[in-house]
């Protein structure tokens, strides 16, 4: 039986080294995605450092209030615009990042004469244009809270009263020097390394091996049809892993020497445990994509059928792009590709995970390998041989 597997296997390694077109394509294609993705980052990376270092240029509609703290924000390197509404046409004329203006009082606001109600405005709420606002209200709060302290030393009161806990935020977890975006990018080139990597290879070894009629020239064979099960299943189950761990060392690659930095404007980096975690945690994944794709071209009537459903179940992929909306749902985390996905995000970001709950997962997740082989080995038991008699 072993014997056999074996025999198979190299069958198959033959026959897809031999195309040599599709072998480069997908080559080529797995060496993109990191390119891509590094590019996306080092773009990302330097859309907030120009917001950052770019001269901020507030509007503001004149008042006495607005008036006075006109000289603490030009000290703070703010380029400041006179105007006179508040519009889209004034922020896309003056080019502002935000605009300030006085609201008068009304019965419901404090009777205090000296709390000034103040409007920052800005174009958008995207977050370059947050960004360059935010940078704005932290300079106004300063001064509100310069001048707050500055009025109760005048009247012989310890400006601390005004602030009596100083409250400072740290974390028991070491810093990374890796970006949000290039932690959660690096799950997303695994799951799409797993998922789309071997598209083309799990249908070419069942759907496209019937239509060219060589499957029905297997089993004329002495072979035993679980051996043109498992040895298909190998070769694709190697060829997800090899192409998940390429992705995974590529990215850290473009990240980690500086020629790659310098090209692609990246900065971030993290350490390439990271990547060897990332493969043994979604481990498991391999095999049962594998059988996915295998079962789907052995049950499907053509290779496009084969292909467009294939596809289809690549969106299976999706959930590990959008784990950050999804991590606080901890039933999730028992369930297989989300299960994998937030324990390794957790990882990345330097946090604790539900061992548990992520063994569970990859439990589940062979058992689901084990059933969807046993459905292709029954198809193949049932495959007919025309001229059989």
């Amino acid at each position: 039986m072993f014997k056999a597997i074996g025999v198979i296997l190299r069958h198959e390694i033959r026959d897809f080294i031999r195309d040599r077109s599709t072998l480069k394509t997908m080559f080529l294609l797995l060496i993109f995605m990191p390119i891509l993705f590094s590019y996306i980052i080092g773009d990302l990376g330097n859309m907030v450092q120009d917001a950052r270092e770019k001269d901020k240029i507030v509007g503001y509609v004149d008042s006495a209030r607005i008036k006075d703290m006109l000289p603490f924000l030009r000290q703070q390197g703010l380029k400041l615009v006179p105007v006179k509404t508040v519009d889209k046409k004034t922020f896309s004329d003056q080019k502002l990042d935000a605009l300030i203006r006085e609201r008068p009082k009304d019965h419901l606001d404090s009777p205090d004469l000296y709390q000034a109600n103040i409007e920052l405005w800005t174009s958008g709420t995207n977050q370059k244009q947050m960004l360059g606002a935010r940078y704005i209200q932290n300079m106004i709060a300063s001064y509100g809270q310069m001048m707050g302290k500055r009025m109760m030393i005048m009247r012989g009161v310890s400006p601390q009263l005004s602030e009596p806990i100083h409250l400072e935020t740290k974390s028991i977890s070491s810093d990374n020097s890796s970006g949000f975006a290039t932690l959660d990018l690096l799950i997303s080139l695994f799951g799409m390394a797993i998922f789309y990597s071997t598209l083309h290879l799990a249908v070419d070894t069942t759907a496209g091996e019937r239509e060219r009629l060589t499957l029905e020239s297997l089993f004329y064979t002495a072979a035993p049809r679980s051996a043109f099960v498992f040895g298909k299943w190998l070769l694709v189950t190697g060829m997800v892993f090899f192409a998940s761990w390429l992705v995974g060392t590529i990215f850290w690659m473009l990240g980690e020497f500086s020629i790659f930095q310098e090209v692609l404007g990246r900065t971030e980096t993290f350490p390439y445990s990271q990547v060897l975690k990332g493969l043994i945690i979604f481990f498991p994944l391999c095999p049962m994509i594998a059988a996915m794709q295998i079962m789907i071209g052995s049950l499907s009537q053509s290779v496009k059928q084969a292909q467009a459903f294939n596809g289809v179940s690549g969106l299976l992929s999706l959930p590990l792009s959008f784990l950050l909306f999804v991590e606080d749902v901890k039933a999730l985390t028992y369930v297989p590709i989300f299960g994998q996905g937030l324990a390794f995000r957790s990882i990345l970001h330097g946090e604790e995970f539900n061992a548990q709950a992520l063994l569970v997962t990859e439990v589940s997740t062979i058992a689901l390998a084990a059933i969807m082989l046993g459905l292709v080995l029954r198809r193949f038991n049932r495959e007919k041989i025309i001229y059989s008699g």
